[in-house]
């Protein structure tokens, strides 16, 4: 099971001082941030996926700004994304990047025209277009699949996705494309799902993605997939969007060739309480905000409900506290004070006893990965983009290195995202 990072431009700067919170001298973020695959050796993750959507182009605007997008076209996306050959060896899947678009009444975009942007580009493997059926309802199996109890625009996007993955098919064996070829399949419940692999199997395809997963709850993804090996027990299935990693481990009896994810990125600053993965665990990161740059203090010390030299007095003495504990020269409720007092004053529910665990456990002091090597206690800290990326950073090589031992063993558990 391959493990595919769905890039969106997400690097660190490699030289950042967390004493002084400065950027590396003369710092320009292209040239010398650093993504995943750079700052770790072997990269954290197996291969990339890049949507289409994410590139943007003059119909859609996408997170690349528009010089970006030019570039990436021009030389590639392996030399875009400097994923080298010599070091990463790693697969790159394109997309179209069918939720940008699912309000659209038709896919932004042609046949012809994604695989003149897949060849230009490089890409190794390359998504068939589709239009994404975000209704999921099981009741509607059975006789029912193609009555007219399901609505006419499900089964227009279900159609038409199966349509464009025949012309896709058709238009990359006229041309002898340099990459490999995956169909996706849309659907609504099992069977739908079951038999869209089954007709793309049918087409030619010998690897299929199975898209739509992501409102999906972990027991009716088991059904999807239940149903697509009960038909098609032997393509290439890869799951798209899969943000059910926590439960990885029960998917192997599927034989799924490939998954993508952000997750284990993401829930390092989007997550509530699980910021940080460890092999048998999750940490909560702990929480010290920027004062002067807060947009939530700005207001409220506009507004004259809180004194500026009140919050940066405490953000220094959190700071500081959290490093002595760190260095062990400062009792964890002595630490814990500061944090406390300083959380409540943009958060009136502040986790202390998620922090306790944290500082108990002292997680970062365990992980022999680079980012915490380097940066120690700061990896743990909630806090600007280059600590929280980092902490990302960290959990990509946690996520992958379980998910290699899931694959040489078969047996033990993955702690996941």
């Amino acid at each position: 099971m391959k493990f595919f990072f769905a890039d969106s431009l997400d690097y660190i700067d490699p030289g950042f001082d967390f004493e002084r919170e400065e950027h590396s001298p003369d710092r320009q973020v292209q040239r010398h941030d650093v993504y995943a695959h750079e700052y770790f050796t072997p990269p954290p993750y197996d291969g990339i996926l890049v949507s289409r959507a994410t590139v943007g182009d003059h119909r859609w605007q996408g997170k690349y700004s528009t010089a970006q997008s030019m570039r990436f076209r021009r030389e590639g996306a392996r030399a875009f994304l400097r994923y080298d050959l010599d070091k990463c060896n790693g697969a790159i899947m394109g997309d179209c990047g069918a939720f940008s678009y699912v309000n659209e009444l038709e896919p932004i975009y042609t046949v012809p025209d994604m695989i003149e942007y897949y060849v230009e580009c490089g890409f190794t493997h390359a998504v068939s277009i589709d239009h994404v059926i975000l209704h999921y309802d099981e009741s509607l199996d059975g006789p029912a699949l193609f009555e007219d109890l399901v609505p006419g625009e499900w089964r227009r996007r279900y159609d038409l996705t199966l349509r464009l993955a025949r012309e896709f098919h058709a238009a990359c064996q006229v041309q002898q494309v340099p990459f490999q070829p995956i169909g996706v399949a849309q659907g609504w419940s099992p069977k739908s799902y079951a038999l869209a692999v089954s007709r793309l199997v049918d087409i030619g395809f010998d690897y299929v993605a199975i898209g739509g997963l992501v409102p999906l709850r972990v027991n009716q993804i088991h059904h999807v997939l239940e149903a697509v090996r009960e038909v098609e027990p032997s393509v290439r299935l890869h799951l798209f969007g899969f943000t059910k990693a926590n439960d990885i481990q029960h998917f192997t009896q599927y034989n799924i060739e490939s998954l993508d994810s952000t997750s284990p990125l993401l829930r390092a600053f989007k997550d509530h309480t699980r910021n940080y993965l460890a092999p048998n665990d999750w940490y909560t990161a702990i929480r010290i905000p920027h004062a002067d740059e807060s947009r939530l203090f700005k207001g409220q010390i506009l507004e004259g409900r809180k004194q500026s030299r009140r919050l940066r007095d405490l953000e220094e003495a959190s700071l500081r506290g959290l490093r002595s504990y760190a260095a062990r020269t400062l009792s964890i409720e002595k630490t814990l004070e500061p944090l406390v007092e300083y959380g409540q004053e943009f958060n009136s529910r502040v986790h202390i006893d998620a922090y306790r665990h944290t500082l108990e456990d002292r997680p970062w002091e365990k992980c022999p990965c680079r980012v915490c090597s380097e940066c120690g206690v700061e990896v743990i800290i909630f806090r600007g983009s280059n600590r929280n990326r980092r902490r990302g950073f960290h959990n990509l090589w946690e996520f992958h290195r379980q998910l290699q031992h899931l694959r040489n063993s078969q047996k033990e558990p993955i702690n996941a995202v």
